[in-house]
């Protein structure tokens, strides 16, 4: 089952943000600097991030929104793979771990 993901807004420089949801959860992606990461919102079970280096200096915040869009859909999918069997799976068509 591949992720669900609905980009609302994504643009800027310096930093580079986005928001949408993945899965039916709410994210919010920024680039900045060397590093970009996304939060995803999971309700009661808290926010799960995901993030890596990118370039040197200020680069992340210069990169395109095709790019950024494919670090989100990256997340998305290590959000995805490491949801199955937790609290928040329900939410990803999987049976919560008891």
């Amino acid at each position: 089952m591949k992720p669900d993901i609905e980009i609302d807004e994504l643009g800027g420089n310096c930093p580079v943000q986005g928001t949408g949801q993945i899965d039916g959860y709410g994210f919010y992606f920024r680039a900045r600097g060397s590093y970009w990461h996304v939060e995803i919102y999971c309700g009661p079970e808290g926010t799960w991030e995901y993030g890596e280096d990118y370039g040197t200096d200020f680069e992340a915040g210069w990169m395109k929104p095709e790019e950024a869009a494919a670090f989100i859909l990256k997340a998305a999918e290590v959000f995805h793979e490491r949801a199955k069997g937790t609290d928040i799976a329900g939410g990803l068509g999987e049976t919560p771990a008891s």
